[in-house]
């Protein structure tokens, strides 16, 4: 399990020559899949703009991210990437409430397996609350401004990175 949040600024190295690329700018999801489709990392220092790390290139994930060999292209290359990334949106800090209506917190958190799906949500309750997690299986629906979850009692965060 990865958090999003962790992958912002980690070093993407090549597995076969060892050269680091950069550092991730930026995560493009797929929201009908619930998936990373990519990682973007700076352009050509001289033209600027991303060049597209495609999330099946990514063989590990620890202190830093480590691709298999592969020609990277810049954003405006890759037509179905850029297209996501256009319509994407901040996902932390979207409310959550329950189909009674309850809000119960904001999002702090993406958690994802290793082929990039998405398995839950980290939920924050408050300036001084707790965390717990939220399962994708609970979501009934994702939108801009709110994920609506089933009613149901949230396991702590603790509780889900122990076990």
């Amino acid at each position: 399990m990865h958090s999003v949040n962790g992958i912002f600024g980690r070093e993407v190295v090549n597995e076969s020559t060892g050269e680091k690329l950069a550092k991730v700018q930026n995560i493009v999801f797929d929201e009908d899949s619930s998936t990373i489709v990519a990682l973007l990392i700076p352009g050509d220092r001289m033209l600027g703009g991303s060049r597209v790390v495609r999330w099946n290139l990514v063989s590990s994930i620890g202190d830093v991210i480590v691709v298999r060999d592969s020609e990277l292209v810049d954003l405006k290359e890759d037509a179905e990437v850029a297209g996501l990334s256009r319509q994407s949106h901040q996902i932390t800090g979207t409310d959550i409430v329950t189909e009674g209506g309850e809000k119960i917190g904001a999002v702090s958190d993406l958690l994802v397996d290793d082929r990039g799906a998405v398995i839950g949500y980290e939920v924050k309750q408050g300036l001084l609350g707790g965390r717990d997690f939220l399962p994708v299986e609970k979501v009934r629906s994702a939108g801009r401004d709110a994920i609506i979850a089933e009613d149901a009692d949230l396991p702590s965060m603790k509780d889900v990175l122990r076990g």
